[in-house]
This record gives structure tokens, sequence and C-alpha cells, in this order.
């Protein structure tokens, strides 16, 4: 039976860090089924869902992984999945994006996503940023998936309120 890991490394960006790291798991038959990889300042973070073959724990991965760990200075974690924690069809709910931008402040992350779970509606990716200007502009995208009782266009015009309480333009799309 196949094993399933969320894997996770954390450390300063630099080049080949994936190249070195996808190099051990392809020679130990991991198969990157789904992954998330981002630079935030000078630091990427990443987060891979792993499929291990049977003769694979997580422990040994990480023991294979050491010397890349030790060369790139990583911080590195592994976490076993049941395998039906491991989605393998597509979802049936509908999706919706939303973007946000405007002045930044403390707390818009925190209210928007409130207001969303308080709708049940589910974030499956999310993005922020603070761009750098004479005045910094906030920018958050999520991916949204809507419960069957929530409809962008019922949302939409209470996210928009909320968006203007906070002094950020809200665009929801389907």
């Amino acid at each position: 039976m196949d094993r399933y890991v969320i894997f996770s490394a954390f450390g300063l960006d630099q080049v080949g860090i994936i190249a070195k790291l996808s190099e051990v798991l392809a020679a130990s038959h991991c198969n990157i089924e789904d992954s998330r990889i981002a630079r935030m300042g000078r630091a990427l973070t990443m987060m891979l869902l792993l499929r291990l073959p049977e003769d694979l724990d997580e422990r040994e991965l990480l023991r294979r992984l050491k010397p890349v760990r030790n060369e790139l200075n990583l911080e590195m974690s592994a976490t076993e999945l049941e395998p039906q924690a491991v989605i393998t069809e597509p979802p049936q709910k509908p999706h919706a994006h939303l973007t946000c931008h405007g002045a930044d402040k403390i707390g818009i992350v925190h209210r928007i996503t409130r207001f969303l779970a308080d709708q049940s509606v589910n974030i499956i990716d999310m993005q922020t940023a603070v761009l750098r200007r004479a005045e910094p502009e906030y920018v958050m995208e999520l991916t949204l998936e809507l419960p069957g009782c929530a409809d962008a266009d019922q949302v939409g015009p209470e996210l928009r309120k909320l968006g203007r309480d906070l002094g950020v333009d809200v665009i929801l799309r389907r």
C-alpha cells in the first residue's frame, strides 16, 4: 500500500534547493503529488505531498535528506498521513477567487477570514504580500470553496462592504 507524507522545508532561498531535494526524492522513488513552494522575503518555504514506496517511512526519508539539509541549512519535517486523508478526486463544490488590496494595516486577514468562516466558506489557497511603495499596499488572494448554502452573488456584496470598512477593495469572482 502506498504511504503519504507531508514534507516541509524552510530556509534562506538559494539556487538549487528544489533540484537537490527532488533528486533525493526521485532516487528514493518518492512521487511529488502536490506542492506549494514560495519565497517570502529572502526565505523559501515549501510543503510537498509525497507518495512514498512501501519500504520507506518518514524517518528514513529525513535521514536520506540529511546531507541536503546540512549543505543548505534547511529546517525539515515529515509527517505521515492516512491514505484516506489524501484527496484524489476533484472537489465537487464550486470555487471562487477573492482578491483584496489597499492600504496595509493589522487585522485585514482576520476580519476577512472570520467572515468567510462564519459563512462556512473554506479557504483552499491563500497568498498575501505587502508591496513596498511610497505607501505600503496590501494584497491578498484567496481561492475559496463555496458550500451549497453560500453563493458568490450573496457573499460578494457583504465582502465588499467589509472591505470598505477595512479601507481595502475586495473582488470576488467565480
